[in-house]
């Protein structure tokens, strides 16, 4: 069996994916911190002065190869990439890895290596879409110890001259191209990444915003753990899907209180002017609409904005797997797919 994961109709990457013959799992959400809300068809295509690869191939490259999660995560150029968290899974040999692309100082990139908040769960969910139609949102699952809160540090990083070439990959959906970048460093950055072990047997979590953010991780976290505490999914109980979908995935209670009314002179003038105030209320009201771990769609500038997928990965101890995806369609109707695998895990020590 090849790589199942969705495909990016854009850029032809993907978001989530899992190559069962490799033991690998890999997804990621964008960081809103550093990621404009537009769709990529209003983004710069360059920025700093360079030209931004799809965050989307990053999964197709660690899944279609073989260095560990640490590995890969240190290869990747913090500014070759819109802003992007990334969590690297191996599980036949047990390594869990989070990484995303804050810039860092060189003294903290020095001191970073294995060191922060991990940030994912064993059983992950993505809930789909926090986007016009696109992937982006990545369920809530962690808050126990508190968010580390990182300024961006705008700017170009040191480094030298180098290419982040992808490869194409297919799934579910058919085949994903990726592209490349090349990009120049300058001085006082680290181009790395943030790059964080996770530890086995316990539950993490991450959305769109930086190491257990939101009050939507938080309780994501804590429903997470009572369900595979009561229902011994792990084992050989059955998986209660309608919790992990309704429950976990499907809760759209804004946790987030809306801000106060805007200012009404703020949209006067012409139409372009309306548009961009349009777009900066959007923009301030992001943090309330989208506080749900199901966030329900809202119009923005952009196009209906919303979840539109929600899947969840389950692998037990004995290697048996299976990936279940709803999707929501334009008639409001949930469709849904399941793959079947196995994966030859390492007896536990």
């Amino acid at each position: 069996m090849g790589i199942l994961a969705g495909r990016d109709l854009e850029s032809g990457g993907t978001w989530l994916g899992v190559s069962p013959s490799a033991g690998r799992v890999c997804f990621l959400t964008n960081l809103r911190a550093l990621d404009p809300v537009e769709p990529p068809s209003c983004k710069p295509a360059r920025l700093n002065g360079q030209r931004h690869a799809s965050r989307g191939e990053l999964p197709l490259r660690f899944l279609r190869g073989g260095e560990s999660p640490a590995a890969f995560a240190q290869s990747l150029r913090a500014d070759a990439y819109h802003g992007f968290n990334l969590v690297a899974v191996d599980l036949v040999r047990g390594q869990l890895v989070y990484t995303n692309n804050e810039r860092r100082s060189g003294a903290e990139a020095e001191g970073a290596a294995g060191a922060g908040q991990p940030v994912l769960g064993v059983v992950a969910g993505h809930a789909g879409a926090e986007g016009p139609g696109r992937g982006g949102a990545g369920a809530g699952v962690e808050a126990r110890a508190g968010a580390k809160q990182h300024v961006p540090v705008q700017g170009s990083c040191k480094g030298s001259e180098t290419e982040a070439n992808g490869a194409a990959g297919h799934g579910v959906n058919g085949n994903g191209a990726a592209g490349g970048s090349t990009g120049a460093g300058g001085a006082g950055e680290s181009c790395s990444c943030r790059v964080e072990q996770l530890q086995r047997g316990r539950v993490y979590g991450l959305s769109n915003g930086r190491l257990g953010e939101w009050p939507k991780v938080a309780t994501g976290v804590e429903l997470l753990e009572g369900m595979l505490k009561e229902e011994e999914i792990s084992n050989e109980g059955p998986v209660p899907w309608d919790r992990l979908f309704e429950d976990l995935l499907g809760d759209s209670r804004r946790l987030v209180p809306a801000p106060p009314p805007p200012d009404e002179t703020a949209s006067a003038g012409s139409p372009t002017a309306a548009t961009a105030a349009a777009a900066v209320e959007f923009e301030r009201q992001l943090e309330h609409l989208t506080s749900g771990r199901f966030v329900s769609e809202v119009p923005s500038p952009y196009g209906p904005y919303g979840t539109r997928a929600q899947t969840v990965i389950l692998v037990r101890r004995n290697g048996s797997a299976v990936i279940r995806e709803r999707h929501l369609h334009e008639d409001g109707v949930w469709r849904q797919q399941e793959q079947v695998f196995s994966i030859a895990l390492q007896e536990e020590e």
